[in-house]
């Protein structure tokens, strides 16, 4: 007795829940997604020479820019900013800065952009090209220096036996010239 009751009650809590579903509002329907030219593509710009600075793309898309023509777009503001050029949009002759204030972009231009600094190795004088001769374990092998790691250790790249690159920190004692 006790399985009709639980039978009888789920058949209700799913008779309730369809009646709920007839009930409810209706989907909305979704706008098309109607495609456009990609905003990139209403710019282009030319040099005082007359020579193409910035191209568009003549590409069409559903959203403002097709995906990374946004960076492209700021990459040729910042090239048009930096060299004087006047860019064009739509027949009209503007200043990068203009373009750039009705897209909300004026700090890429204002600000200067620096190199990245370049990473510095830990290696010393020895390190590099010179030839040694290192003994790992029982064997001898044909190597390189390519770290100084401290005063007693070196990390030496050589290949094993069976052709594979490896490295490996040995100590000093370890290393000889190669002849």
């Amino acid at each position: 007795m006790a399985r009709a009751t639980k039978t009888t009650a789920r058949s209700a809590t799913r008779k309730a829940n369809r009646a709920s579903k007839a009930n409810a509002p209706a989907k909305r329907e979704r706008k098309p997604k109607i495609e456009h030219e990609c905003l990139c593509a209403t710019l282009t710009g030319e040099n005082a020479k007359g020579e193409p600075v910035y191209e568009s793309c003549g590409q069409m898309t559903t959203n403002a820019f097709k995906p990374g023509h946004d960076a492209r777009l700021k990459g040729a503001l910042i090239k048009a900013y930096r060299g004087g050029y006047q860019l064009h949009l739509n027949g009209r002759h503007l200043d990068p800065m203009d373009v750039a204030s009705e897209r909300g972009w004026e700090h890429f231009l204002k600000h200067e952009l620096k190199p990245r600094p370049k990473r510095e190795r830990k290696s010393s004088a020895k390190a590099g090209f010179n030839p040694v001769t290192v003994k790992i374990g029982r064997a001898t092998y044909d190597a390189v220096i390519s770290n100084d790691v401290d005063d007693d250790h070196v990390e030496v790249a050589y290949q094993d036996r069976s052709g594979k690159s490896k490295t490996k920190v040995v100590l000093r004692s370890a290393v000889t010239e190669a002849a």
